[in-house]
């Protein structure tokens, strides 16, 4: 049964490769490979052949290859579309600059995230201060979007700041948000950036009093068994 399986998928494959899309559709379907048969469903009444092509490329992992294909179509907004779901955004972003530049400050933002992920925090912030928009409004943004967008950006601007060691500005940001679940985030920063007091006020901002609480608790001891040992010193001294 399975290496049924693997034949029918070989199968289908090789018919991409002839753009034969019934016959590959059959062949997935006996691969039991729904989510490819739904994705060849999607454009094989396509009648221009370079988006064809982009999309056989797309199937194939061959993502420079369908670019140029998209690109060359009636509809380059396509190899856009591509990058972005394979979440490849630092093309995406330069693509966006000629195809869609209204989408430039989203993927911008998700460019700054993958950035932050990989350590790269000055970069980083860079790119979220890069991605805020305008109050007055966004083309493809509705309000509460836009809303939604920015305070993303202002997050990655506070911890990012925390990280690179702009601690008051980062703490300052989160003072000013106003959603609880972005103020855990940086709250987690500060503790993981050894910033305790400032976790433990923002701890408490996001409704977790027992975890400021413990932190709180923390710093006394810190601070009590530090006086401690300067007690013992003088004392040693004399």
């Amino acid at each position: 049964f399975l290496n049924s399986q693997v034949l029918y998928e070989s199968l289908g494959r090789k018919c991409l490769e002839y753009l034969e899309f019934e016959l590959a559709i059959r062949a997935f379907q006996e691969a039991k490979n729904l989510s490819m048969v739904l994705y060849i469903q999607s454009f094989k009444h396509e009648t221009e052949k370079n988006i064809l092509m982009g999309n056989v490329c797309a199937i194939f992992g061959n993502y420079d290859q369908a670019q140029d294909f998209f690109l060359k179509s009636t509809q380059p907004s396509l190899a856009l579309d591509m990058r972005c779901d394979i979440q490849d955004w630092l093309i995406a972003l330069n693509l966006a600059k000629s195809i869609a530049p209204e989408q430039e400050p989203i993927i911008c933002r998700k460019l700054a995230t993958q950035v932050e992920s990989q350590g790269n925090n000055n970069e980083a912030l860079r790119l979220y201060e890069k991605s805020i928009l305008p109050e007055e409004g966004s083309n493809i943004l509705s309000k509460t979007e836009l809303e939604k967008h920015n305070r993303s950006c202002w997050t990655g601007i506070a911890k990012t700041s925390i990280k690179t060691g702009d601690v008051s500005r980062g703490f300052n940001i989160a003072n000013e948000l106003n959603d609880k679940n972005q103020m855990l985030e940086i709250a987690i920063v500060c503790e993981n950036s050894k910033q305790l007091m400032e976790a433990a006020q923002l701890y408490e901002k996001a409704g977790l009093p027992e975890k400021a609480a413990s932190i709180y608790i923390a710093c006394l001891l810190y601070t009590s068994d530090a006086a401690d040992d300067l007690l013992c010193v003088d004392l040693g001294g004399l």
